[in-house]
Order: C-alpha cells, then structure tokens, then sequence
C-alpha cells in the first residue's frame, strides 16, 4: 500500500546490477555493454544513494561487452565495493574516498560473485564448476571447491554467513556450509 512507482533520475544509467552498501551512503550500479541491439561501452558506476548523483565510475580494461551481466559486492562495514565481468574484478576502498581512483584489478574467469555472509571472505563461482574463496585482505584463494556438478553460474549466501548456495548450468542448486 502506498507504493508508487518513480521515473527516477534523468540521467540514470542502464544498469542490469544494483546493489546497495550496508551503510545506506552508495548506490552501485553495471552493466555489460549490449544494450538495445546497439553497443554500448560496459560500466560500473558509484552513486550517492540519497541524490543519485554519481561518485565514479569505471570501464573494464578494453572497450568490449560481455556475455555475464557482471556483479557488484559490498563489504559489510561498506568499507570496500567489488565489482567486475567475466575475467577481472576490481575492489574499490569506499572508505578512503573514492575519487583517489585507487581501484585494484584482479584478473579471475568467474560468472558471479559475493562477499560470504559474515563478510570474512569473498568467493567467485566458474565455467570449470569451481567455487573459490578468496581472503579479501591479499585478494588470494584460500580455498576451493568443485562439487563435480559442471558449469556454475549463480551465487548468494545466508546473511549470518553460515551456508552458501550455487547454481548450475543444468538447472541444480549445490548448498553448502561456510567454514570459516
């Protein structure tokens, strides 16, 4: 009750991900670059979430569109913002400002990825039917796993990070327990 639609900002992007930091301060948004049959450059961008106005924006490396939509992350203090397509991800440090530009890059083949529900690790899922969970201090695999179920292509975890779900290109989900 009560809800009613909003045109929004006029200068909003097409964003196929959004995503929230926990803290309420960022809105991010991407997008993987094939839009309305015409190609159009992929992007993330980093907005304010009160005005929408925009806070930075960043390009893959190269100037090319990719077959996954691609993703964005926040940590749970919403101190970092990963976002990425297909091979690479970049973690963006929101609490030292972004505007610094200080983005790492981290080359990965992975369809998506999250932080963990308790926020201690990171994880990618693959093509290979890998999952990997990554120390988001180093940006280094801790762990992986390959449950023999093919292709995986979608990722979320419960909020107290304690089990994880995966799903497959054959239309299974893989649950699993988070030992962290």
């Amino acid at each position: 009750p009560g809800l009613r639609p909003e045109r929004g900002f006029p200068y909003w992007s097409p964003f196929r991900r959004l995503a929230f930091s926990p803290n309420g301060v960022y809105l991010a948004g991407i997008w993987p670059g094939i839009l309305r049959r015409r190609a159009e450059p992929a992007r993330f961008e980093l907005r304010y979430a009160a005005s929408g106005g925009p806070d930075c924006s960043w390009p893959p490396t190269g100037d090319r569109a990719f077959e996954s939509v691609g993703f964005v992350s926040f940590s749970h203090d919403s101190s970092t913002c990963v976002f990425g397509w297909e091979g690479e991800f970049h973690v963006l440090d929101t609490s030292t400002g972004t505007r610094s530009g200080d983005v790492r890059r981290v080359e990965a083949r992975f369809r998506d990825a999250a932080f963990t529900g308790s926020g201690h690790l990171f994880a990618t899922v693959e093509e290979t039917g890998r999952l990997k969970l990554w120390d988001p201090k180093a940006w280094q695999v801790v762990r992986e796993y390959d449950w023999g179920v093919g292709p995986l292509t979608s990722l979320a975890f419960t909020a107290d990070g304690s089990a994880g779900v995966c799903g497959t290109a054959a239309g299974q989900l893989v649950q699993f327990d988070v030992d962290e």
